[in-house]
């Protein structure tokens, strides 16, 4: 658009200089006009702009309200989901006997550690 307006300008310029003063006069109110024009279609194209962009966010925000409501509907419906009640209880007995397990083990091992220690002391030679 600035193009436009610079050219009609450019026009109006070489062409008031080349006519009678009652062409440039009218030549000058043509490119008044034209500047007018201009202007009015910028404030218009601005307006509408601002427009799209209002409801834009306005969407974006209503979106993003449904997606957090489903979002927290969903996770209420997996807290009380009975199934899911008994899944986590499931795993946490199987943690309290993985740690039961777990701890058996580690005794063994020092049990076994300590068991290989007196052997050691019991057949290693005296020192003179």
């Amino acid at each position: 658009m600035r193009t436009i307006a610079i050219v009609a300008l450019a026009a109006a310029g070489l062409s008031l200089a080349a006519c009678s003063p009652a062409e440039q006069n009218n030549a000058q109110a043509d490119a008044n006009a034209a500047g007018g024009e201009l202007k009015a279609q910028s404030a218009e194209a601005a307006n509408e702009i601002g427009a799209a962009a209002s409801n834009l966010a306005s969407d974006f925000q209503e979106g993003a309200k449904d997606a957090a409501a489903e979002v927290s509907s969903a996770a209420g419906a997996v807290a009380t989901d009975p199934d899911v009640r008994e899944a986590g209880a499931a795993l946490g007995d199987a943690a309290k006997d993985g740690g039961r397990a777990l701890g058996q083990v580690a005794g063994a091992a020092v049990d076994a550690a300590r068991n290989r220690d007196k052997a050691d002391a019991n057949t290693a030679e005296p020192k003179n």
